[in-house]
């Protein structure tokens, strides 16, 4: 079970990630991270990704926004 503490500090990671762009590590704010091709399940995605070097592992998480229209063209609008 996640304590208090720890759930405040992996919302506090998340948000420090999320505002870097998921370009940094969210453990050690490392730029050397990989990541693998994102998964699609119905409507939400996901990818796992790695620090190279803390070793931490993570999983981002996508889901679906919206749509883009496309004229007679093939163009978007």
């Amino acid at each position: 079970m996640v304590t208090d503490a720890e759930y405040e500090d992996m919302k506090k990671r998340e948000k420090e990630y999320l505002e870097s762009g998921g370009n940094i590590c969210p453990f050690c704010n490392s730029e050397d991270i990989t990541a693998g091709p994102v998964e699609f399940n119905s409507i939400q995605g996901f990818r796992d990704c790695e620090c190279k070097t803390c070793k931490e592992a993570w999983q981002e998480h996508y889901s679906l926004s919206g749509i883009s229209e496309y004229d007679k063209q093939g163009n978007l609008k």
